[in-house]
Parts: C-alpha cells; structure tokens; sequence
C-alpha cells in the first residue's frame, strides 16, 4: 500500500494556517492565498515551515494521499508557477496576446479568440508558440486541453497544436 500520505510538505517561504471547525488550510504568499478544505476527519498539523496530515482512524487514511498530494501541489504552485509550452505546427498558423485574449490563427476561415483567465498567464514566445503559467496545476491543464481541442494533431501531417515536451508521432501516408 502507498505511504504518501505520511510524508510530510514543505512550506517554506509561505504562509500557512489551519482551522480545526471548518478544516481548511489556507496558503499566503506575497501575492495570493489559496485555500482547501480537507474532508471531515483528517486533520492538518501545521510546524517549523512543514505540514503533516494525519486520520482520526483507519477508515479516513485512504484520503491522506489524495490530500496531501493536492496540498503539495498548491505549495509548490505559490513558489514557483507550474509551466507548459504548447507549438502551434501548421502553414499560417500563430497566436498573438491582445489584453485578455488570446488570439489564434488556425487555418480556419476566422480567427480564433480564447479569453485568458486570471489564474492563468500566457505569452507568446514565438508566433508559433506559447508558454502557459500557472500556480493551479488544474487550471493550467484545463487550458492546455482546450487550447490543444482547437485545433488538434494530425499524425500524418504533423499539423496541430501539441505540448512541446511530448513526442508526438508521425504516420506514413499509404502506399499503393
């Protein structure tokens, strides 16, 4: 059986507290403060820049795992944001930042707007490609699934929008 849950976070460089009525944990840094709220019966011991979490009995230590991977993820998110590079692989294809909105050219007869949402920041690199950030691993992946749903990638062609550290692979057309 996994033992994750027993080991402990580090929060160094954060602000932490944790309220035993309502069972969330709250984290500040110097420009945001997430909470999450831990399930009835597992509790949070906040301590010399870690956390450790533990069960009232057998039956709610299958949570710890779970718990303690999302509080991690959170803790490392508010140090250091989460980071993805999508490419944009086509003839004409590119993206440009307006304001809010990202502005996508896909080879459709129109070109494509996707407001940027505040949890979320992205820069065009290149014309061709994006670096997406984020201190909500969730948030980041939701966005990197739907910005890849717009146009996705045709193994025979290679055309698409991928994340650039996936190795996509290439098909050869049929032969007669």
């Amino acid at each position: 059986m996994s033992r994750v849950g027993e080991s402990s976070i580090d929060i160094s460089g954060l602000d932490c507290s944790f309220e035993r009525s309502t069972g969330v944990v709250k984290f500040s840094s110097k420009e945001v403060s997430v909470s999450h709220a831990l399930p009835g019966g597992v509790f949070c011991e906040v301590s010399a820049g870690r956390i450790q979490l533990s069960a009232e009995d057998d039956s709610k230590s299958m949570l710890l795992g779970l718990h303690r991977s999302l509080l991690n993820n959170i803790a490392c998110g508010l140090r250091k944001k989460f980071q993805r590079r999508l490419v944009l692989n086509g003839v004409g294809y590119k993206a440009e930042v307006r304001g809010r909105y990202l502005i996508l050219y896909l080879g459709y007869t129109h070109n494509i707007k996707y407001f940027i949402f505040e949890a979320v920041s992205i820069t065009a690199v290149k014309p061709t490609e994006l670096l997406i950030e984020s201190s909500d691993k969730h948030v980041l992946g939701l966005v990197v699934s739907d910005l890849c749903s717009l146009r996705k990638y045709d193994p025979y062609k290679g055309k698409g929008i991928f994340p650039s550290d996936v190795v996509m692979p290439r098909k050869e057309a049929k032969k007669k």
